[in-house]
């Protein structure tokens, strides 16, 4: 017989929380209790906690917002879907993704410009601010990094765009997160997100479109590099 794969705390704690957010428990937009109390309400430790907000926010479910707490997505539940396993797929597969990701975020972009309000600007700046600070930490980075780039899509002013972009989400950010394991910190990175929010500030559609287009163009040469001198490092 085959051996029963032994779930993991964290994994637990994760289907814990998902079936209280299915069940209404925890509404679209609700703040989920912090790390200390969640820890303290399942009697499991703080890094446990931590890894099962990663496992929900990969999968959709949640937000994690850096110095704001924890939230539940608001958008239906019916529209979560299970990422694809990001280290199974091959270099090709990656650049394909990259490929979507400029259709879509160009676009987002040159809308942003158009669109934006201060509060997006507010958001934008936030991302930023985070990027900055942690520069050195990989998990924050991602996190501010997919936040930016979310923030863009909502400053489009398109709820549609918006639904397209969430719909790879999950996959988007568990790409960032390989890919920055991979290739490590880069100031490149922060320079080239704080381009395309000078672009959304100034209302330069034009100018919006074509610095998120060479963002995206960098990544993928970036991955096309590595993925030349080995297929097994993603």
């Amino acid at each position: 017989m085959q051996k029963l794969k032994t779930q993991k705390v964290y994994e637990q704690v994760a289907n814990h929380i998902q079936s209280q957010i299915e069940q209404g428990v925890y509404k679209p937009g609700d703040k989920l209790p912090t790390l200390v109390e969640m820890s303290e309400m399942l009697n499991v430790g703080r890094a446990t906690v931590r890894e099962a907000f990663s496992a929900l926010q990969a999968k959709g479910l949640i937000d994690i917002r850096h110095g704001e707490g924890t939230f539940v997505r608001s958008i239906g539940l019916e529209n979560f879907q299970e990422p694809m396993n990001i280290c199974l797929l091959k270099g090709d597969d990656l650049v394909e993704l990259l490929e979507v990701r400029k259709i879509l975020e160009v676009g987002a972009a040159e809308m942003a410009a158009r669109n934006r309000t201060e509060e997006d600007l507010q958001e934008l700046r936030a991302a930023l601010d985070m990027m900055g600070a942690f520069q050195e930490s990989e998990p924050e980075s991602v996190e501010a990094d997919f936040r930016f780039h979310m923030a863009v899509a909502k400053a489009s002013g398109n709820s549609m765009l918006v639904s397209l972009i969430q719909t790879i989400a999950p996959t988007m950010q568990s790409m960032m997160n390989r890919m920055r394991a991979v290739a490590g910190p880069s100031r490149d990175l922060l320079y080239q997100h704080i381009l395309i929010y000078r672009e959304i500030e100034a209302q330069q559609p034009d100018k919006a479109r074509q610095t998120m287009y060479d963002h995206i163009a960098n990544v993928m040469q970036g991955l096309e590099s590595r993925y030349k001198k080995t297929d097994q490092e993603f």
